[in-house]
Parts: structure tokens; C-alpha cells; sequence
């Protein structure tokens, strides 16, 4: 995959949108730091930063804990960059199908 198509990527997954399907406990632009036993005080709860302008993250408390929306999935499902780009690649995929399928449904075409 070439730099424009992750870019496309990056810019088609919101940071926030995937870090709630992650199972991120996400509110407003901030989340639960899924590294959280790291943290030195349990009441540090709400530590992750989304910042939907540049689709990018980063956990206060954890300073390894920070980058793209494919960092973010890379760093949560513990796996490759590489894998976490075709994660992304088939979430996409998967909700063009979705909309495809059920936004139209039950409309009178013209």
C-alpha cells in the first residue's frame, strides 16, 4: 500500500469512531487508557486524547502510547502495522458494504 492510500485510509477511519469500536470507553475526545495498569493511580482513568483534527492520539500518562488512528490499533490489538492497516482496510470495506446495503433499503428508486 502506497502513502496516498493510507492516507485515504487514515482520513476514512475517525480516530474516536475506531476507538469506540475498539472498546475504547471513549467521551467527548478523551478515553480509558487501555494500558491503564501502567498507570501509576487507578483514579487516572480517562487519560487518552483524541485529536480528530490530525486523527491521532496519545495517553498522557503512558508516553509510548500515541500516533495515528493505525497506531492506535496497531498498539490495542497488539499486532503489526501491516496488520492493522488490513483491520482498517476491511472495517472500511465492510461499513461501504453495510451502507450500501441498508441505506437504500425500503426507498423508491427514481
Amino acid at each position: 500500500m502506497n502513502e496516498q492510500d493510507l492516507r485515504q485510509l487514515e482520513e476514512a477511519s475517525s480516530v474516536t469512531q475506531v476507538a469506540i469500536e475498539l472498546g475504547i470507553k471513549v467521551q467527548g475526545n478523551r478515553g480509558r487508557c487501555f494500558k491503564a495498569e501502567r498507570h501509576p493511580f487507578a483514579a487516572d482513568t480517562m487519560t487518552l486524547y483524541f485529536d480528530t483534527v490530525r486523527n491521532s492520539y496519545f495517553c498522557r500518562v503512558c508516553e509510548d502510547l500515541k500516533g495515528s488512528v493505525i497506531d492506535l490499533v496497531s498498539q490495542f490489538r497488539n499486532v503489526s502495522r501491516e496488520e492493522a492497516v488490513s483491520w482498517l482496510e476491511h472495517r472500511l470495506e465492510f461499513d461501504l458494504l453495510t451502507r450500501e446495503r441498508y441505506q437504500t433499503k425500503g426507498r423508491k428508486k427514481r
